[in-house]
């Protein structure tokens, strides 16, 4: 493991994945579908729609016909053809009308599901979910409750674990999700050669989404910023032996040095 000071691209406080060796676009290596239905869904927005790669577009997606509830789930089911290893889910939401409550379950037989993770939103961002990988074929997204009483996803993005291209977005606008890495994800950094820049506490971004450090500083008060929480970040993927690299913003270099 080595860690280094650079120069860097990129916010200087964020954390910056970079992948040795390899280009992925935002569905690289992502479980192929052979089918997708749902509960219901209103015309033009059908459940194909959210598994087409098509993350962008909030014309383009899933969308039920009715409003969740408890006695009345929206869901929609995504049939492998095959089953395979599944381990992690990536979802896109129509925000503002994105899931709220929800399961995340998979199945072999289309009968019998295990229920992998019970998620109850506070906004509906995008959003990553991992699970210890096992064989399934049929993977189901139960909705109870959504936003505006809604039931809209953009796209659902399957994997076999949870990948490292999918981390090098979370860490600039969203760092907090590292703290729900499992080892095995941190295991599949590793394994992917993954190199970790700038690994320091906020991201500056177009679409940062927390108000607040921390340590309850405000993230445009350069005073606030301080290296409290560096050493305990990085051990978290030092000790799985992941490369850092440590340096300043080109664009920055006094600006916001700490």
């Amino acid at each position: 493991m080595k860690i280094r000071k650079a120069i860097a691209a990129g916010g200087l406080l964020a954390a910056s994945v970079i992948w040795s060796g390899f280009s992925a676009d935002a569905s690289n290596m992502d479980l192929q579908i052979d089918q997708a239905t749902a509960s219901s869904f209103r015309s033009g927005y059908e459940p194909a729609k959210a598994s087409d790669n098509v993350y962008g577009n909030a014309d383009n997606g899933w969308a039920a016909d009715a409003p969740p509830s408890l006695s009345s789930p929206q869901w929609i089911k995504f049939d492998l053809g095959s089953a395979q290893y599944v381990g992690a889910l990536e979802l896109y939401p129509n925000v503002g009308h994105g899931p709220r409550s929800f399961t995340i379950e998979t199945s072999l037989d289309d009968v019998s599901y295990e229920v992998h993770r019970t998620v109850d939103l506070a906004a509906d961002k995008r959003s990553y979910f991992d699970w210890t990988p096992s064989k399934a074929r049929y993977l189901k997204i139960n909705i109870t409750s959504g936003f505006n009483d809604d039931a809209q996803i953009r796209e659902a993005y399957w994997f076999s674990e949870i990948l490292p291209h999918r981390v090098s977005t979370l860490s600039a606008g969203d760092l907090y999700d590292f703290s729900r890495l499992t080892e095995n994800g941190f295991d599949a950094l590793k394994r992917a050669n993954i190199q970790l820049v700038n690994p320091i506490i906020v991201g500056h971004a177009p679409d940062f989404t927390a108000q607040t450090l921390p340590n309850g500083g405000n993230p445009n008060n350069d005073a606030d910023y301080d290296w409290t929480y560096a050493d305990e970040l990085a051990d978290r993927f030092a000790s799985h032996g992941i490369d850092l690299f440590i340096g300043q913003n080109l664009g920055l270099l006094t600006e916001h040095w700490p």
